[in-house]
C-alpha cells in the first residue's frame, strides 16, 4: 500500500489540490512497480512526470501566492527551486547510469518528504493563508 491522500494534504485550492493528488498517484505507481520488482521499468517515465510537474505546478502554485500577496512566498519559492534542482540531479543519474536500487531508493525518499513535509505542512500553511485572505 502506498501513501493515501487524505484531506490532511489538501490546501483549499481545487487546482493545486488536484496537481498534489497527481503527484500521489506517480509516486504510488512507483512503489507498486518496486514491490513487482519492476521499479527500474517506471523511473524513466516518472522522472519524465516529474520534470513536467515541477514547470506547470510550481508556475501554478507560485503564480496564486502572487495573486494573493502570499507573505511567505520567497521562502516557498526556495523550497521549489531546492525540489527542481534534487530532480535534475536524479534525472543527471538516470541518464548517466540508468535505473538502479540506489536511484529508485533516492527517488523514493526524496518524494516521500516532498509529499510528507512539503506539502502537508509548507503547502497546508498556505492553504490556510488563502482562507483567511480577502
Amino acid at each position: 500500500m502506498g501513501l493515501l491522500w487524505s484531506r490532511d494534504f489538501a490546501v483549499g485550492d481545487e487546482t493545486i489540490d488536484g496537481q498534489h493528488q497527481e503527484l500521489f498517484n506517480h509516486f504510488n505507481t512507483l512503489l507498486d512497480a518496486c514491490k513487482r520488482g519492476q521499479g527500474k521499468d517506471h523511473v524513466g517515465e516518472l522522472l519524465g512526470f516529474l520534470a513536467d510537474y515541477v514547470d506547470f505546478h510550481f508556475s501554478a502554485e507560485e503564480r496564486r501566492m502572487a495573486e494573493s500577496s502570499y507573505p511567505e512566498a520567497a521562502d516557498h519559492r526556495l523550497a521549489h527551486a531546492d525540489f527542481t534542482e534534487q530532480m535534475a540531479n536524479l534525472r543527471r543519474e538516470y541518464d548517466q547510469s540508468g535505473a538502479n536500487a540506489s536511484l529508485i531508493f533516492q527517488i523514493n525518499d526524496v518524494l516521500l518528504h516532498w509529499l510528507l513535509d512539503h506539502i502537508r505542512q509548507v503547502d497546508t500553511r498556505f492553504g490556510r493563508y488563502l482562507q483567511k485572505a480577502p
